[in-house]
């Protein structure tokens, strides 16, 4: 009985070994965005495989959609400048927020001339210089965004440029 546990246990731990050798190649968990050969984007998610002649890319944890290298025009790496801008306009828009609703009295007098705000339009106004400035924060932080553009265009070597690029980090 104790040979047989043992063999049964010996070839459990052989196969999770033999199981790990066939996993497929690690892959960065990187963002692309994909154009066909006429310049149009026809996706963009993370990148879930690579092989050969197909990437795969996974918007969710159940979307995934696949496309074949020689439909693919170019790929670019990371997001949009569009998606800083935005991100970096939500971020002020709520330490405005914030800083509107914590340091405002009501009613305040104003200048020389005898102004009244409520603490909503104080707020209101933080908001609106809070976005502006995370938009213009968001716009500087595209300049330094380096994010890489591979044209394909059908091409095999532009190809397997672009796949050591995403297994291997070249």
């Amino acid at each position: 009985m104790k040979v047989v546990a043992f063999i049964l246990m010996f070839s459990l731990f052989l196969n999770s070994y033999l199981s790990m050798a066939q996993k497929s190649e690690t892959i960065k968990n990187m963002f692309v965005r994909v154009y066909d050969l006429e310049g149009n984007k026809i996706a963009k998610g993370r990148i879930a495989f690579i092989n050969d002649s197909v990437i795969g890319l996974k918007r969710s944890s159940k979307v995934y959609q696949s496309f074949f290298m020689r439909n693919i025009g170019l790929i670019k790496t990371k997001k949009s400048g569009g998606h800083n801008v935005f991100k970096g306009a939500l971020i002020g828009a709520g330490l405005g927020l914030v800083h509107g609703l914590a340091n405002r009295e009501s009613d305040d007098e104003v200048g020389m001339l005898s102004f009244s705000f409520s603490k909503s339009d104080y707020v209101i106004m933080d908001v609106t210089a809070g976005a502006s400035l995370g938009a213009v924060a968001g716009g500087i932080s595209t300049i330094f965004k380096n994010s890489d553009i591979f044209i394909i265009n059908g091409d095999l070597d532009q190809w397997q440029l672009f796949k050591a690029f995403v297994i291997n980090g070249i």
